[in-house]
């Protein structure tokens, strides 16, 4: 289901050409300078790219979750327009955008740079309202077997692509699996910096690991045994998702141990103030959120 009526999806209708235009061969110039690589290379590394055109609401393309699927074997660079991305969000029963790209950013392949990514759907946007419709949106791309060829002559590329998926990825959970969903996208990418991954061994006691006083935690990738928490005195057996969240205010603690390994964001104490202050700025828009958070 199309969530944007304005963006009509009209499927793989696109125009390839391995001709670029000089705002292409710019945009890959652009992202070598912003990691400060040597654009003396700019030249040959764009002759493994392929330029794609779209129209408004052409889809193009599902980043699917796994490094081995055919769709996840590219990386794209917005060369020209904008890239919406889509996720369905199971609580709500529809796709959610979850991020806006505009000419040098890049998408896909996100399993190649982090374990378990969740998958998303693309589409083209227009980046200045009433343009002509035709090859509204332009973009570079390559296969990451090309791209791999590169990397240890550009490491600094992969650490960029590397940061980027992350910072995707983060957004995607917070937009699309946690009570957070209730905000833009814009606010989230502003509240990213205060929530900080850390990873938890298998085996390891939740208790130990995410103690209430030290602030909030979800649980992003992974499973947890024999979760139950204390309630009256009496123990009641719950089971964390991904998406659920434990800790301050609530200071009763799930138990329990790390099943597998963890992937949890942790909003520590002072951060969650922070978020309580940043959010009440626009108290209005944001009473449901700020309830969670008092």
């Amino acid at each position: 289901m199309n969530s944007f009526p304005s963006l009509r999806v009209q499927g793989e209708q696109n125009y390839t050409d391995n001709t670029f235009s000089p705002m292409t061969f710019t945009t890959i110039l652009h992202l070598l300078r912003l990691v400060e690589l040597d654009t003396n290379l700019a030249l040959e590394f764009s002759q493994v790219w392929t330029v794609r055109e779209f129209q408004l609401g052409d889809a193009i393309g599902n980043v699917a979750d796994t490094e081995t699927s055919n769709s996840a074997s590219v990386v794209s660079l917005v060369c020209k327009g904008q890239v919406r991305l889509l996720r369905f969000d199971a609580t709500l029963g529809r796709e959610v955008s979850v991020q806006l790209l505009g000419v040098g950013e890049t998408f896909g392949a996100d399993g190649v740079f982090c374990l378990s990514p969740f998958c998303y759907r693309a589409i083209a946007a227009l980046a200045i309202p009433r343009v002509s419709m035709a090859s509204c949106v332009s973009i570079a791309e390559i296969a990451v077997s090309d791209l791999k060829k590169w990397l240890p002559r550009l490491p600094d590329l992969e650490l960029s692509l590397r940061q980027a998926v992350e910072t995707r990825q983060k957004l995607i959970f917070l937009k699309t699996a946690t009570e957070l969903r209730l905000q833009t996208s814009q606010t989230l990418q502003q509240l990213l910096p205060y929530f900080v991954k850390i990873e938890i061994s298998g085996g390891t006691s939740l208790q130990e690991a995410t103690p209430a006083t030290k602030g909030r935690f979800w649980l992003m990738h992974g499973s947890i045994s024999n979760a139950n928490t204390d309630i009256d005195m009496s123990v009641s057996q719950i089971e964390l998702q991904v998406g659920d969240s434990w800790g301050y205010p609530d200071m009763t603690l799930p138990t329990g141990s790390a099943e597998t390994d963890l992937l949890v964001y942790h909003l520590p104490k002072e951060n969650l103030r922070k978020l309580h202050d940043f959010l009440g700025k626009y108290r209005a828009a944001n009473l449901r959120t700020l309830e969670l958070f008092p």
